[in-house]
């Protein structure tokens, strides 16, 4: 021990440092970041980590609202560095970090709300680009640091395409049973037609209510609020014997799937930024077509098995069950309302919201030939 203690503390390890990136500036020239941030995954200590997993807002998105970072282009980059660089030295110094971390959590910017003193904050944000509090941080630093962090993937994302594969699980076994359905009712060409319009029909006129819902009670509710929708449609076709009944279950599997769709949408829009947003949304697609894969041959086997109408039932059940998994561990990611937020629109006013924004976009042409491409595409689908 007395050994141990006369040997000199070890040296302080080197700093890990990546190949000079080049950088445009805001006059356009070439800026050459000498020293680069090292690739550190997620240096956030666990018990950071755990308390705001129940947060409607991980760290990374937090400190983004503080700083006022949407789009990430060199313009914005410039601009909101310059506005946290108060004493204009060309660093970002600690106390002017932790000056905007205050500021932000003071006015509720975006619904920030910081569990920890502004202080923590600010040094784990120091922390996460390998800087200490004496250094700083340059406006190379600055740019490649909040891109690296701003393009990882949201691992909260997996929760949501998991209930995306079992909903396409769960529509995929629907497939085989309704020609079946269709013989057992007797429904005639025309009255088959009206059932497979009616979800269209519905999932149509339902994006407004899911709009509404979206803003006031959140992402997550929508999807559950779906989720259930369509179970109940499940059940209401394995009970349905007339035309008019499978109507309505129709009309009851479009609103579900307008509430479930766009409310998964959006929470991955809210979980994503604009440097990863293609990577976070595509496992989401993928995981509901693949579930619509595999649905029809399980549909079949349990029609085979079961019968029609228990099979019905069991896809209902699966959505039923499907909404509680939901509802416990998708997170909500819609912003809590703070001071500087205000309260959630009211219905009304979310709806006149909404046909505001269509309005402009219907005038672009080229987004009204997409429209009218995917309208058609649609159509051929239905039949």
């Amino acid at each position: 021990a007395r050994h141990a203690a006369s040997l000199p503390p070890p040296p302080p390890p080197p700093r890990p440092s990546l190949p000079g990136s080049a950088l445009r500036g805001a006059a356009g020239e070439r800026r050459v970041a000498t020293q680069v941030l090292p690739a550190v995954a997620e240096p956030w200590p666990l018990s950071l980590r755990s308390r705001w997993a129940s947060e409607r807002m991980p760290p990374s998105h937090k400190i983004f609202s503080a700083l006022r970072l949407q789009e990430f282009s060199e313009e914005e980059m410039r601009s909101r560095f310059e506005a946290v660089d108060f004493d204009r030295s060309g660093r970002i110094e600690f106390d002017e970090m932790v000056r905007v971390v205050r500021r932000a959590h003071e006015e509720r910017v975006d619904g920030v709300f910081f569990k920890r003193p502004a202080e923590r904050v600010s040094s784990l944000v120091f922390q996460r680009f390998g800087r200490t509090r004496e250094e700083g941080l340059s406006y190379e630093e600055f740019c490649l640091g909040m891109r690296e962090w701003a393009g990882q993937t949201d691992r909260r994302m997996w929760s949501v395409a998991a209930s995306m594969f079992a909903s396409g699980t769960a529509v995929g076994i629907v497939i085989p049973v309704m020609p079946a359905l269709v013989q057992q009712v007797g429904l005639s060409q025309a009255d088959f037609g009206y059932v497979v319009s009616a979800y269209g029909l519905a999932k149509l006129f339902a994006n407004f209510p899911a709009g509404a819902v979206l803003d006031t009670r959140g992402r997550r509710a929508a999807m559950v609020y779906g989720l259930g929708l369509v179970g109940c449609s499940m059940v209401g076709l394995g009970l349905a014997g007339t035309m008019e009944q499978m109507f309505v279950a129709r009309l009851l599997t479009g609103a579900g799937a307008a509430f479930l769709m766009s409310g998964a949408t959006l929470a991955v829009t809210d979980m994503s930024t604009p440097l990863n947003r293609a990577r976070m949304l595509s496992p989401v697609m993928t995981a509901l077509s693949a579930g619509a894969v595999l649905g029809p041959a399980i549909g079949g086997a349990l029609m085979a098995s079961i019968g029609l109408p228990q099979t019905l039932y069991a896809v209902g059940g699966l959505f039923f069950l499907n909404a509680a998994v939901t509802r416990a561990f998708v997170p909500e990611t819609l912003p809590a309302p703070g001071a500087g937020a205000g309260a959630p629109a009211a219905s009304g006013s979310s709806l006149r919201k909404t046909l505001a924004q269509w309005a402009p976009l219907l005038r672009v042409p080229q987004l009204g030939a997409a429209l009218a491409v995917n309208a058609a595409f649609s159509a051929a689908m239905a039949g």
